[in-house]
């Protein structure tokens, strides 16, 4: 499959992410920010959690938590 294919045939998800203002970067995340709600909902500090998944992630803590506030907002189509 070609790149122009993916695009295609995922065109309409990607014009809701651009509008939504999320970037492509961010599904890179993903993965910590389930690990986040996970860990607070077993009763873990969000401090501590955000400090651990800075160090595993190989990012600033300032960074973290900028991610999360982003993951957890409501999405708004056409937001900007």
């Amino acid at each position: 499959m070609k790149v122009w294919e993916i695009v295609i045939c995922s065109k309409e998800m990607l014009n809701i992410l651009q509008k939504s203002c999320m970037s492509m970067d961010d599904c890179k995340y993903v993965g910590m920010y389930e690990e986040y709600v996970k860990l607070v909902g077993d009763g873990a500090r969000k401090a501590r959690v955000a400090a651990y998944l800075a160090k595993k992630y190989c990012m600033s803590e300032r960074r973290v938590y900028y991610l999360l506030k982003k993951f957890g907002k409501d999405c708004k189509i056409g937001a900007v």
